[in-house]
């Protein structure tokens, strides 16, 4: 006597629970009624068969020290094709960037065709300068020269107030706190100095109006396109005080351009980042030199000429010698 087909399926169906999608599709194939997946119904017969499979842990490549993390991140990162060359290719070298994705690793997925379990490999945002600065803090190439660092937010002053229609809710003051150093190295601080007054609104008490730190992890501060630095090696992490007051921030030395950033890694790669750093430095005390001799109204002398800033000659001094400081400039910067 056979088998009824629904026991058939049954025991399909508690074997297809130990076996990997691939190894479903094709065990699944030896019975019938699971010959076919050409139309929508034969393949949610089989996706029903695969969804209590056995999910394998996949090897998966990781580095325990950053400088070996950031190199496999820029290798992640340069597998994928700019949003903008992408657009243009054709749908033949398209298909160089495309990946199948087993069900599992596609749920929750951006770009991903559900029918085919696809997604393709496209870079939507410009990382070079993270990756710039990062190589930069990991290689320790600069001795003196730090990046302004994002620390997130410290809620100083915790309070209920009473609204308009009488209902009570909590306000708080917070202040944005940042130094400068290494970023790996700022992180450890954090860890250290700031461990117990680090939490997130989850972990809060009910009504607790004690002063706390933000969960928030430690990142590059970028303002546009610009980045803060400093001539003078690592700044202290803010004291976490009773007001705003307290927690005073160090000031930048200078702003450095993200589009500056590869030029910097052009000249390290002629001159070394000895004298990368100089030059940097040297610009850098030259300028404020010049701003100082004008704002104090003296003659600035030949060298200083060209470190003068553009919008300080166009919206600073307006006396008779403007226009010879301007053609002095630009002479300057066409000999740079």
């Amino acid at each position: 006597m056979p088998r009824p087909v629904s026991i058939e399926n049954g025991l399909a169906f508690l074997v297809c629970m130990f076996l990997e999608r691939g190894d479903v599709e094709l065990f699944l194939k030896q019975f019938v009624g699971f010959k076919r997946s050409d139309s929508p119904e034969c393949r949610a017969t089989i996706e029903s068969y695969c969804n209590y499979r056995i999910k394998l842990p996949k090897p998966v490549i990781s580095s325990e020290t950053d400088i070996d993390g950031l190199a496999l991140d820029m290798l992640n990162d340069l597998s994928k094709c700019p949003k903008e060359l992408f657009e243009i290719l054709s749908s033949e070298q398209q298909n160089e960037f495309r990946v199948i994705l087993d069900s599992d690793e596609s749920e929750g997925g951006d770009n991903i065709d559900d029918g085919n379990d696809e997604i393709f490999m496209r870079r939507y945002q410009d990382r070079f300068a993270y990756f710039a600065l990062k190589y930069c803090d990991e290689k320790k190439v600069f001795k003196d020269i730090r990046f302004q660092i994002d620390l997130g937010k410290y809620y100083f002053k915790i309070y209920d107030k009473i609204t308009a229609d009488g209902r009570q809710n909590q306000r708080s003051i917070d202040k944005q706190l940042k130094t400068f150093g290494r970023l790996s190295e700022v992180k450890q601080k954090v860890k250290e100095q700031w461990g117990e007054k680090i939490q997130s609104p989850a972990d809060r008490a009910k009504g607790s109006q004690e002063p706390y730190k933000n969960a928030a992890t430690p990142h590059y501060h970028l303002v546009g396109n610009q980045i803060a630095l400093v001539i003078s090696g690592d700044k202290d992490l803010p004291v976490l005080g009773e007001s705003g007051r307290d927690s005073k921030l160090a000031n930048p030395d200078a702003w450095l351009s993200v589009y500056d950033l590869p030029v910097i890694i052009f000249h390290w790669i002629k001159k070394g980042f000895g004298q990368t750093e100089d030059l940097i430095r040297t610009y850098v005390e030259k300028q404020r030199a010049a701003c100082n001799t004008l704002l104090q109204g003296q003659e600035l002398s030949g060298d200083l000429v060209e470190y003068v800033p553009r919008s300080l000659l166009h919206n600073g001094r307006r006396d008779k010698n403007q226009q010879q400081y301007r053609r002095e400039k630009t002479a300057a910067d066409n000999r740079r």
